[in-house]
């Protein structure tokens, strides 16, 4: 199979390079990402208009989008197209946790995932889908590990100070979920994430 080569543009909100040569999927990919992180029901928003891109990326958030609607065939069929496309380190990474997740390999899925977030702090996608393995799986500790090493990276971001406020309720740190809480609240009144 034949590699499409592409350069580097970088996401404008979440400041991820993404190997892509079209800035309106650069639009697509940060649109994608905010309104996951709200639990939007309109994920696809966009990716029904993008039938053949030259972004990887954009395959593998169809793929996240098949998965969350219990689609693995069409989901790892997202995951073959996206391997044509050049992809940087993180964009692999994504990939490999993806491939583990259509397998059922939730384990091998969580361990890629948390090694993108040390990595590559602001890849909210990767975070966000692994916060949601934590939660279904009960591991409120791990989770709120998570958040902490990335919080540094996103102080004004409301959707993570969100987050954050919601694994300290979990750990029954209220004061400290309160005072994110609040800090959330002020920058993002919408945000679902903080309950104070």
């Amino acid at each position: 199979m034949e590699m499409v080569r592409t350069k580097k543009l970088y996401s404008l909100i979440f400041y991820l390079e993404i190997t892509c040569e079209d800035p309106e999927v650069i639009q697509l990919v940060d649109e994608f990402t905010k309104l996951l992180l709200i639990y939007s029901k309109d994920l696809d928003f966009g990716f029904s208009k993008v039938k053949d891109c030259s972004c990887g990326t954009i395959y593998l958030y169809k793929a996240i989008v098949n998965i969350f609607v219990g689609q693995i065939k069409e989901a790892k069929e997202n995951l073959e197209k996206s391997k044509k496309f050049q992809m940087n380190e993180r964009e692999e990474m994504n990939l490999r946790a993806l491939e583990f997740w259509t397998q059922g390999k939730s384990e091998n899925c969580i361990q890629e995932l948390v090694s993108i977030s040390k990595k590559f702090p602001t890849d909210l996608v990767a975070i966000f889908i692994c916060f949601q393995h934590f939660i279904f799986g009960g591991r409120m500790k791990e989770l709120l590990k998570l958040i902490e090493n990335i919080v540094p990276f996103h102080e004004n971001n409301s959707y993570v100070l969100g987050m954050y406020c919601f694994g300290l309720e979990e750990c029954q740190k209220f004061e400290k979920a309160e005072e994110m809480g609040l800090k959330a609240n002020k920058i993002n009144e919408m945000d679902p994430w903080y309950e104070i």
